[in-house]
């Protein structure tokens, strides 16, 4: 159970991370073209940016704090999440 713990917030943290890192990317997109983003949307995004990595670094330390399986199992869902980002890029091309 505690495997399954640590892999949950792997793969949501990693998940979380990730999408807020292309949503960053998508507003300096957006920034470049003629009409510039919505004001609220592009400092709520940059805040979820900026707390991206103390939530990871938080569900890494949950994780640890439960022991047992916990922390390999959280390992386990963060590179299950990249390694599908990589798959879905190349299967892109």
């Amino acid at each position: 159970m505690l495997g399954l713990a640590g892999f949950g917030l792997g793969v949501a943290g990693s998940f979380l991370n990730m999408f807020f890192t292309w949503q960053v990317l998508e507003l300096f997109k957006k920034s470049a073209e003629a009409a510039p983003p919505p004001r609220m949307g592009a400092i709520l995004t940059v805040l979820a940016f900026l707390i991206k990595l103390p939530l990871f670094v938080a569900c890494g330390l949950l994780a640890r704090h439960l022991g047992g399986g916990a922390v390999p199992c959280f390992l386990g869902g963060v590179a299950l999440v990249y390694f599908c980002a990589v798959g879905w890029a190349l299967a892109r091309r």
